[in-house]
């Protein structure tokens, strides 16, 4: 193993592979489909958001 790894760009990866699965899980739920009514819809849109 490499003792000069940069944790950063492990932290940056995995960021990016919770966003991919993230839009992948809104679109195959059909959240982009939904009007946005109701308190579940407020919560997911401001889990998207983030």
């Amino acid at each position: 193993m490499d003792k000069y790894r940069r944790i950063g760009l492990d932290i940056v990866r995995v960021i990016a592979i919770i966003f991919v699965l993230s839009v992948n899980f809104f679109a195959h739920t059909k959240y982009y489909t939904t009007s946005l009514s109701g308190k579940s819809m407020y919560i997911q849109t401001f889990i998207r958001t983030l």
